[in-house]
């Protein structure tokens, strides 16, 4: 199945003020689903408010959506289990959790917690470059993602990446990215060193 920005790639099924959870849809003509890259900025939509909620994507988990039974090794392709067990993938699930960075109000983006978190069901979508330039003209969004326990550097570095290359890979951007970085980071060397690494690599 191949993501495009204008449809919505999960749904959400677990959220707090500072992260949602949601659920990669079935592509109807393979039977799999795909998540978002590690990084993404993604956006939750509810229709009666008009709240944009938005989210760094920090975990992505595939399992069993039965809990009682564990998958086994089949030693069988993708393809040969498409054509042998096509039924495997509807007891797969593909998860991806998203760290609230921010959130669009009438017109408007906010870089801190929304008022309120997004609702069970609301549909999750990617981000297009307007929306990801628009929202990254400021940097404040950082601290939060710094801040949250169990968001790995490599995600922080993905996010930043991401961004530059949406913006075509201006320098000021990087350059912008790195001084905030450095602000937020200042007391702690080694991990700015490890995202430093990871976006030049």
């Amino acid at each position: 199945m191949k993501i495009t920005v204008s449809e919505h790639v999960g749904e959400v099924i677990e959220a707090n003020s500072s992260r949602f959870l949601s659920q990669a849809l079935q592509d109807p003509q393979t039977g799999e689903k795909q998540a978002p890259r590690l990084g993404s900025l993604l956006k939750t939509h509810n229709e009666s408010t008009g709240l944009q909620i938005l989210g760094v994507v920090s975990q992505v988990t595939t399992r069993s959506a039965d809990s009682v039974h564990r998958p086994v090794a089949l030693n069988l392709t993708r393809q040969q289990l498409r054509e042998q067990q096509p039924q495997i993938f509807d007891l797969l699930s593909l998860e991806f959790e998203a760290v609230v960075v921010g959130y669009w109000e009438k017109g408007l983006y906010y870089q801190h917690f929304p008022p309120y978190p997004p609702q069970i069901h609301d549909f999750t979508y990617l981000c297009n470059p307007e929306e990801s330039i628009r929202f990254s003209d400021r940097l404040f969004c950082l601290r939060n993602l710094l801040e949250t326990p169990g968001v790995h550097d490599e995600v922080v570095a993905a996010f930043i990446k991401g961004l530059w290359l949406v913006r075509k890979q201006d320098p000021a951007f990087l350059l912008d990215a790195g001084r905030e970085l450095a602000h937020l980071l200042k007391d702690q060397y080694e991990r700015l060193r490890s995202i430093a690494a990871r976006l030049q690599s």
